[in-house]
């Protein structure tokens, strides 16, 4: 491992300004083991980093179209990162800086953002493969359809589903606005194991132990559960279950503050649950202190 953790901490989304090269750099160079991004098309497949579906959050754009998807490659010379000149990267870009900056046992992780045809996941496994080794490149999504397709792709490849949050910050609209951003992208298939309705689930447990079993089936032989530290923490049994079921990894992500994280990382630690790797938004120092 890259870092000095008892377990395998990927950065979320880079260090500093994120889903940047600096932050990618940056997130090598602090040690960390791996580092997450987001990617997403544009309308003639081309592949960019960025988190939502328009800009607004870190990013801003003067351009009438503000929906990514239907953005050219012209247009994205004019979405900058707030305050800045600077645009997003073409994956292609952050592909090569990783493969510059990174050393054999760091990967980097591309979390699929969107609805995206078959053919357009082809091509980015094939640009993915291109500058990195498979063993330096995990795809994960919140799309089954997506996953299936790259899975029929690579057998080499980790691939990951990843979880819906946590019913608390699906509660807490004002602060996270999941509701919005996240159920608008999901057909009913797409939520055939990502429960809306918590409340009336009967027990979010049987949802996670869903997800361990479907990651298994369609994701061998490099299979992955991404799922909320707050879900882990709540369903400890998690860890086992992935492993009985031949999971590679069980990864535990966090919308918490990078306070937060640490506390979780340290009772994931006590409570002899840390799963097989971490996103976290927080250092390393504070991490593995």
């Amino acid at each position: 491992m890259a870092s000095s953790c008892d377990t395998l901490i990927e950065s979320h989304r880079g260090v500093g300004t994120e889903n940047s090269i600096e932050g990618i750099e940056a997130a090598l160079a602090g040690g960390f083991d791996g580092v997450e991004v987001d990617v997403r098309t544009l309308n003639d497949g081309t592949w960019v980093l960025h988190h939502d579906e328009t800009p607004g959050d870190v990013t801003e754009t003067g351009l009438r179209e503000k929906r990514i998807y239907r953005m050219t490659r012209d247009d994205w010379d004019y979405v900058y990162f707030k305050g800045t000149k600077q645009r997003p990267p073409f994956l292609t870009e952050a592909l090569q800086a990783f493969s510059r900056s990174a050393s054999q046992d760091q990967h980097l992780n591309l979390e699929i953002k969107g609805n995206v045809s078959c053919p357009r996941v082809g091509n980015l496994v094939s640009e993915a493969k291109r500058y990195l080794n498979p063993s330096q490149i995990r795809i994960s999504s919140m799309r089954k359809r997506t996953l299936r397709c790259a899975r029929s792709l690579d057998t080499n490849i980790y691939m990951a589903l990843v979880a819906m949050p946590h019913k608390v910050h699906l509660q807490e609209d004002d602060r996270y606005k999941l509701a919005n951003r996240v159920y608008k992208f999901f057909t009913p298939a797409d939520m055939d194991a990502h429960v809306s309705d918590f409340s009336a689930m009967g027990g979010e447990s049987y949802n996670t132990r869903n997800l361990i079993e479907w990651s298994a089936r369609n994701l061998a032989p490099r299979a992955g559960l991404h799922l909320d530290a707050r879900s882990l923490l709540d369903y400890g049994y998690a860890y086992e279950a992935a492993q009985r079921e031949g999971l590679e990894a069980l990864v535990a992500y966090s919308l918490d503050s990078p306070g937060k994280q640490v506390q979780q990382y340290r009772e994931m630690t006590d409570r002899k649950i840390l799963p097989d790797a971490v996103i976290s938004d927080a250092s390393i120092k504070n991490l593995c202190k």
